[in-house]
Protein backbone atom coordinates (compact mmCIF):
# COMPACT_ATOMS: atom_id res chain seq x y z
CA UNK A 1 0.00 0.00 0.00
CA UNK A 2 1.04 3.66 -0.57
CA UNK A 3 2.40 5.56 1.73
CA UNK A 4 0.91 8.86 1.97
CA UNK A 5 3.02 11.86 3.10
CA UNK A 6 2.41 13.65 6.30
CA UNK A 7 1.59 17.34 5.25
CA UNK A 8 3.70 19.97 7.42
CA UNK A 9 1.78 21.91 9.65
CA UNK A 10 2.71 25.31 12.00
CA UNK A 11 3.48 24.79 15.27
CA UNK A 12 1.06 26.72 16.84
CA UNK A 13 -1.21 29.08 15.77
CA UNK A 14 -0.46 32.91 16.29
CA UNK A 15 -2.63 34.36 19.08
CA UNK A 16 -1.06 37.97 19.60
CA UNK A 17 -1.66 40.55 16.72
CA UNK A 18 2.20 40.97 16.82
CA UNK A 19 2.84 37.47 16.24
CA UNK A 20 -0.13 37.53 13.30
CA UNK A 21 2.03 40.05 11.96
CA UNK A 22 5.34 38.01 11.84
CA UNK A 23 3.36 35.22 10.51
CA UNK A 24 1.29 37.38 8.25
CA UNK A 25 4.78 38.75 6.99
CA UNK A 26 6.33 35.33 6.46
CA UNK A 27 3.76 34.02 4.39
CA UNK A 28 3.79 36.88 1.60
CA UNK A 29 7.26 36.94 1.53
CA UNK A 30 7.07 32.56 0.51
CA UNK A 31 4.39 33.42 -1.62
CA UNK A 32 6.09 35.94 -3.70
CA UNK A 33 9.29 33.85 -3.60
CA UNK A 34 6.75 31.11 -5.17
CA UNK A 35 5.36 33.39 -7.78
CA UNK A 36 8.62 34.48 -8.63
CA UNK A 37 8.36 38.31 -7.69
CA UNK A 38 11.30 37.99 -5.80
CA UNK A 39 14.00 35.96 -7.07
CA UNK A 40 15.69 34.40 -4.13
CA UNK A 41 16.32 30.86 -2.77
CA UNK A 42 13.39 29.53 -0.58
CA UNK A 43 15.19 28.72 2.43
CA UNK A 44 14.44 30.11 6.40
CA UNK A 45 16.73 32.45 6.43
CA UNK A 46 15.76 34.01 3.03
CA UNK A 47 12.29 33.99 5.00
CA UNK A 48 13.38 35.72 7.65
CA UNK A 49 15.37 37.92 6.37
CA UNK A 50 13.13 39.19 3.55
CA UNK A 51 10.31 39.24 6.29
CA UNK A 52 12.16 41.36 9.16
CA UNK A 53 11.84 38.65 11.88
CA UNK A 54 14.91 36.57 13.09
CA UNK A 55 15.20 32.94 12.33
CA UNK A 56 13.95 32.26 15.62
CA UNK A 57 11.09 33.91 15.76
CA UNK A 58 9.82 32.35 12.58
CA UNK A 59 11.18 28.73 13.79
CA UNK A 60 8.55 29.60 16.70
CA UNK A 61 5.69 29.14 14.67
CA UNK A 62 7.35 26.86 11.53
CA UNK A 63 9.10 24.09 11.76
CA UNK A 64 10.65 24.01 8.24
CA UNK A 65 10.39 25.72 5.05
CA UNK A 66 7.94 23.12 3.66
CA UNK A 67 5.19 24.30 6.74
CA UNK A 68 5.39 27.63 5.70
CA UNK A 69 4.65 26.78 1.87
CA UNK A 70 1.45 24.42 2.94
CA UNK A 71 0.42 27.23 4.99
CA UNK A 72 0.44 29.79 1.95
CA UNK A 73 -1.17 26.83 -0.46
CA UNK A 74 -3.98 26.61 1.95
CA UNK A 75 -4.50 29.78 2.05
CA UNK A 76 -4.72 29.93 -1.79
CA UNK A 77 -6.79 27.23 -2.13
CA UNK A 78 -8.70 28.99 0.41
CA UNK A 79 -9.22 31.97 -1.73
CA UNK A 80 -9.70 29.76 -4.84
CA UNK A 81 -12.71 28.36 -3.23
CA UNK A 82 -14.37 31.43 -2.33
CA UNK A 83 -13.88 33.06 -5.80
CA UNK A 84 -15.54 29.52 -6.94
CA UNK A 85 -18.55 29.67 -3.68
CA UNK A 86 -20.84 31.98 -4.89
CA UNK A 87 -20.82 31.63 -8.52
CA UNK A 88 -21.15 27.49 -8.29
CA UNK A 89 -23.87 27.91 -5.52
CA UNK A 90 -26.45 30.00 -7.96
CA UNK A 91 -25.32 29.75 -11.36
CA UNK A 92 -23.92 26.45 -11.40
CA UNK A 93 -26.56 23.69 -10.87
CA UNK A 94 -28.77 25.26 -13.32
CA UNK A 95 -26.45 24.69 -16.39
CA UNK A 96 -26.50 21.20 -18.20
CA UNK A 97 -25.09 18.09 -16.97
CA UNK A 98 -22.15 18.61 -19.66
CA UNK A 99 -21.38 22.29 -18.73
CA UNK A 100 -22.15 22.12 -14.80
CA UNK A 101 -19.54 19.05 -14.89
CA UNK A 102 -16.69 21.11 -17.31
CA UNK A 103 -17.04 24.10 -14.69
CA UNK A 104 -16.21 21.67 -11.77
CA UNK A 105 -12.81 19.65 -13.47
CA UNK A 106 -11.80 23.24 -15.61
CA UNK A 107 -11.62 24.74 -11.62
CA UNK A 108 -10.05 21.87 -9.94
CA UNK A 109 -7.54 21.07 -12.78
CA UNK A 110 -6.63 24.82 -12.83
CA UNK A 111 -6.19 24.68 -9.41
CA UNK A 112 -3.45 22.01 -9.16
CA UNK A 113 -2.11 22.94 -12.12
CA UNK A 114 -1.58 26.66 -10.71
CA UNK A 115 -0.06 24.31 -7.09
CA UNK A 116 2.36 22.17 -9.80
CA UNK A 117 3.90 25.81 -11.06
CA UNK A 118 4.78 27.67 -8.36
CA UNK A 119 6.18 24.50 -6.44
CA UNK A 120 6.71 21.19 -8.42
CA UNK A 121 7.97 18.64 -6.17
CA UNK A 122 5.72 20.51 -3.12
CA UNK A 123 2.90 19.64 -4.81
CA UNK A 124 3.25 16.21 -5.78
CA UNK A 125 4.30 15.35 -2.40
CA UNK A 126 1.41 16.58 -0.99
CA UNK A 127 -0.94 17.19 -3.33
CA UNK A 128 -3.89 15.16 -1.78
CA UNK A 129 -4.36 17.41 1.19
CA UNK A 130 -5.01 20.48 -1.63
CA UNK A 131 -8.44 19.01 -1.87
CA UNK A 132 -10.71 21.93 -3.22
CA UNK A 133 -13.85 20.26 -2.84
CA UNK A 134 -13.21 19.93 0.73
CA UNK A 135 -12.24 23.36 1.30
CA UNK A 136 -15.71 24.17 -0.58
CA UNK A 137 -17.85 21.97 1.79
CA UNK A 138 -16.58 23.19 4.85
CA UNK A 139 -17.88 26.87 3.33
CA UNK A 140 -21.08 25.26 2.17
CA UNK A 141 -24.55 26.57 3.54
CA UNK A 142 -27.74 24.96 3.48
CA UNK A 143 -26.17 22.31 2.61
CA UNK A 144 -25.36 22.99 -0.67
CA UNK A 145 -22.24 21.41 -0.74
CA UNK A 146 -20.26 19.81 -4.34
CA UNK A 147 -22.73 17.18 -3.90
CA UNK A 148 -26.16 18.89 -3.49
CA UNK A 149 -24.65 20.62 -6.81
CA UNK A 150 -23.79 17.44 -9.11
CA UNK A 151 -27.16 15.53 -7.45
CA UNK A 152 -29.00 18.70 -8.69
CA UNK A 153 -26.88 18.88 -12.11
CA UNK A 154 -27.54 14.84 -12.45
CA UNK A 155 -31.39 15.37 -11.17
CA UNK A 156 -32.11 17.53 -13.85
CA UNK A 157 -30.14 15.81 -16.68
CA UNK A 158 -33.30 13.54 -16.15
CA UNK A 159 -31.09 10.66 -15.01
CA UNK A 160 -33.35 7.92 -14.85
CA UNK A 161 -32.44 6.61 -11.39
CA UNK A 162 -34.14 6.91 -7.56
CA UNK A 163 -33.08 9.66 -5.70
CA UNK A 164 -30.54 7.51 -3.60
CA UNK A 165 -28.48 6.12 -7.13
CA UNK A 166 -28.34 10.18 -8.18
CA UNK A 167 -26.84 10.85 -5.04
CA UNK A 168 -24.42 8.07 -5.31
CA UNK A 169 -23.49 8.98 -9.40
CA UNK A 170 -22.80 12.84 -7.57
CA UNK A 171 -20.26 11.07 -4.98
CA UNK A 172 -18.94 8.37 -7.98
CA UNK A 173 -18.27 11.42 -10.16
CA UNK A 174 -16.72 13.78 -7.48
CA UNK A 175 -14.28 10.67 -6.66
CA UNK A 176 -13.60 10.12 -10.52
CA UNK A 177 -12.38 13.71 -10.82
CA UNK A 178 -10.35 14.04 -6.85
CA UNK A 179 -8.91 10.20 -7.92
CA UNK A 180 -8.02 10.79 -11.34
CA UNK A 181 -5.65 14.54 -10.94
CA UNK A 182 -3.74 12.98 -7.79
CA UNK A 183 -3.04 9.90 -9.62
CA UNK A 184 -2.15 11.64 -12.90
CA UNK A 185 -0.13 14.46 -10.51
CA UNK A 186 1.70 11.76 -8.41
CA UNK A 187 2.79 9.33 -11.39
CA UNK A 188 2.72 11.32 -14.29
CA UNK A 189 1.97 15.44 -13.53
CA UNK A 190 3.23 16.86 -17.00
CA UNK A 191 -0.07 14.79 -18.53
CA UNK A 192 -2.41 17.75 -16.25
CA UNK A 193 -1.13 20.38 -18.76
CA UNK A 194 -2.14 18.47 -21.64
CA UNK A 195 -4.90 20.07 -23.40
CA UNK A 196 -7.03 17.67 -23.60
CA UNK A 197 -6.60 16.02 -20.42
CA UNK A 198 -9.99 18.32 -19.13
CA UNK A 199 -12.06 17.05 -22.02
CA UNK A 200 -11.08 13.36 -21.35
CA UNK A 201 -11.69 13.73 -17.63
CA UNK A 202 -14.89 15.15 -18.27
CA UNK A 203 -15.66 12.03 -21.02
CA UNK A 204 -14.78 9.61 -17.94
CA UNK A 205 -17.48 11.70 -15.51
CA UNK A 206 -20.37 11.41 -18.24
CA UNK A 207 -19.26 8.02 -19.32
CA UNK A 208 -19.73 6.86 -15.83
CA UNK A 209 -23.61 8.27 -16.11
CA UNK A 210 -24.57 6.96 -19.40
CA UNK A 211 -23.92 10.21 -21.49
CA UNK A 212 -21.34 11.10 -24.01
CA UNK A 213 -19.59 14.02 -24.51
CA UNK A 214 -21.16 16.23 -26.93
Amino acid sequence: MRAISVKPVMRKMPKQKRAQSLVAAVKQTCRKILLAEIDVPLTTTTLANLSGVSVGSLYQYFPNVEAVVASVYEDLALEQTRSQHDYAVHELSALSLEDGIGHIVAAMVSFHRQMLELNPEFHRQYHEYADLNEGFNLMAEDGHDTNWILTTLIRNSGYPGAEPEIQLMASLVIEVIRTTINVVIRESPEALFDILFEQRLLAMCLGLLGQAKT
